[in-house]
């Protein structure tokens, strides 16, 4: 927990509380409508834009798993979770992956404008992925510096660091979660 305090582009926001009960409030009423979206009548734009929330694809594999196991006792099966119906389980897994990839995309960006600032377009920058000589130019150094063989201690490598950390806990709980 204590690398979630020094995601420092959330400090940026002074109403944090507000922020995180307005994204529950919006994920809840989006688990509501997925029962209404994901269904063979409804236009595939609409799925499509709802299979990118998680809370969206995650809601209808709920309902999926419950009514197997509402209706037959045994529940489902393995062979079943790719042929049972409208956006199958196998389907909604690789929204999953999707959705995993675009949020990790996200969180890369965001920490690198907001907390580093840089600008928006540094991915495509040479000094980003090499390095700079010039004092000033390179932001965001590496972990290890592989010339002195030591660990950099500085306050960018720990927070990437814990940052790090904490998004491989939250992955791995989110697997564990949707698989």
């Amino acid at each position: 927990m204590r690398a979630l305090h020094k995601l420092k582009f959330l400090t940026l926001f002074p109403f944090k509380a507000s922020l995180g009960f307005i994204i529950f409030l919006v994920g809840s009423i989006i688990q509501v409508a997925a029962g209404q979206i994901y269904r063979e009548e409804v236009n595939l734009g609409w799925r499509v834009v709802f299979s990118f929330f998680p809370f969206a694809v995650f809601s209808k594999g709920l309902n999926d798993l419950g009514r197997y196991a509402r209706d037959d006792k045994n529940g489902m099966r393995w062979e079943e979770r790719a042929d049972y119906g409208f956006f199958p389980l196998s389907e909604q897994w690789k929204w999953y992956g999707i959705d995993i990839g675009i949020f990790i995309a996200l969180t890369w960006f965001f920490d690198a404008v907001l907390y580093l600032k840089l600008k928006p377009w540094f991915m495509f920058t040479r000094s980003y992925w090499v390095g700079a000589k010039k004092k000033g130019v390179q932001k965001v150094r590496n972990y290890i510096d592989f010339t002195k063989k030591k660990i950099i201690h500085s306050k960018k490598a720990e927070f990437f660091r814990e940052a790090l950390f904490l998004q491989m806990n939250l992955l791995s709980i989110y697997a564990c979660i949707c698989y």
